[in-house]
């Protein structure tokens, strides 16, 4: 089977405003010539294997930053869900510091900083007052020099209470 049929499939239901189904009735219903020779009961009964069509109906991007994730196991139950990046280590704040360690060189030389403090692990106030980067450039101009100063706060996810928490 094509793997393009799963974003295919992805699409019509998004158009539709499908927030949950089965995959695999989807499928039967759209493309019955896949099962000319076998009639509802036999269809039933046979494994196929879907796993790139599934990989491509679940990466197709719907409206509104929302994807379409299968229910953990092997049945074909799919609903719609927030699109979400997440980099879990065994806790969050540790997931934190992973990422923030990962990333601290790709954040000094696109930005070109001249000096980048990874201050993440070093909180010394209040659970909202710290950053976790914290870095300046200094760009030569022909008459004046300016100072750039950047600072960043990390989340190791974009869920929603990550990044809107209020104290």
């Amino acid at each position: 089977m094509p793997e393009k049929i799963g974003k295919i499939i992805a699409r019509q239901c998004d158009e539709n405003n499908k927030s949950e189904g089965n995959f695999r009735d989807i499928i039967e219903k759209n493309f019955p010539e896949l099962f000319p020779c076998l009639d509802k009961h036999e269809v039933k009964n046979i494994e196929f294997n879907y796993s790139k069509v599934r990989a491509e109906f679940s990466n197709y991007k719907l409206k509104d930053n929302t994807i379409y994730k299968f229910t953990p196991g092997r049945g074909s139950k799919f609903k719609k869900s927030i699109k979400e990046y997440s980099f879990q280590n065994k806790s969050p704040k540790k997931s934190e510091s992973k990422l923030g360690e990962m990333i601290e060189k790709k954040i000094e030389d696109n930005l070109g900083l001249t000096y980048i403090l990874h201050s993440q692990n070093d909180r010394k106030l209040g659970k909202f007052q710290n950053v976790d980067f914290e870095g300046f450039k200094i760009v030569r101009g022909i008459g004046d020099d300016e100072f750039h100063m950047y600072n960043f706060e990390l989340k190791s996810t974009n869920q929603i209470p990550a990044i809107s928490e209020k104290d």
